[in-house]
């Protein structure tokens, strides 16, 4: 049988953005430090560097709109000879150095080029502003039964979390959150994604009100560390089955 060829990986930042879940950044790391592409690097570190290099005043509403302000700066500053080794030392400057605070400007191989540690304040550049903060609440539940747990499974069309598991909310339960409340509380758990900051606080419930609902599974507690769960919650699923061995 005829072995099949094998295909090269993409060689150009633009082969790789193509890619699912590969972005700009990943896309110039990737191709200048693995086939010496001329792709400039602009990630957080970089665009430190360069702010501070020009003392820029602009106030960013975000880093996405800083890296691609200043991304037409790193590709004028990229060594075309090693673009790969370039990139990294921006990035490793700007990781112990040129840091967010406290910059070491007295070990700066570019500070006598840098507007902003002329400025005495290096600190004040880049100006972002301050991100917004979305706090929410989930009220989960703890349904035991025997050596089994009640989780709930993403479908695996879902557009996040396809396929994984965590506790159920109360929702998934066809509580409402007051309802899952009367249960004891055994844990609160706060945790951020993106731009919300989740309270997270897990009710004991009966098994005995427990009915069948697309997504709710009883999984074996021998069979948890085969599963795709959370990792948040498999850190919680781990402390209170100790809690309760206890």
């Amino acid at each position: 049988r005829a072995v099949p060829a094998r295909r090269s990986p993409p060689r150009t930042p633009e082969a790789w953005r193509e890619l699912p879940g590969v972005g700009p950044y990943t896309a110039a790391a990737v191709t200048s430090i693995a086939f010496g592409a001329p792709a400039a690097c602009v990630d957080g570190n970089v665009v430190r560097i360069l702010a501070r290099l020009t003392a820029n005043p602009t106030a960013f509403p975000d880093s996405a709109t800083a890296a691609k302000t200043f991304a037409p700066l790193a590709t004028a500053l990229l060594n075309p000879a090693a673009p790969g080794d370039h990139n990294q030392a921006m990035m490793e400057l700007g990781a112990t150095v040129c840091t967010k605070h406290q910059p070491r400007c007295e070990a700066c191989p570019v500070r006598a080029f840098c507007a902003g540690t002329h400025t005495g304040s290096p600190e004040n550049f880049p100006r972002l502003a301050a991100k917004s903060v979305e706090e929410r609440i989930v009220v989960r539940v703890w349904c035991r039964r025997g050596d089994t747990l009640l989780l709930h499974r993403a479908a695996s069309s879902a557009r996040r979390l396809a396929g994984q598991h965590e506790l159920p909310a109360a929702e998934h339960l066809g509580l409402t959150p007051d309802d899952a409340r009367r249960g004891a509380i055994l844990a609160a758990k706060t945790r951020s994604i993106t731009r919300y900051r989740i309270r997270e606080l897990i009710h004991t419930h009966p098994t005995s009100r427990v009915r069948p609902t697309e997504g709710l599974v009883w999984v074996p507690l021998a069979q948890l560390e085969t599963i795709t769960l959370s990792g948040p919650h498999r850190r919680w699923v781990r402390e209170l089955l100790e809690r309760d061995d206890k």
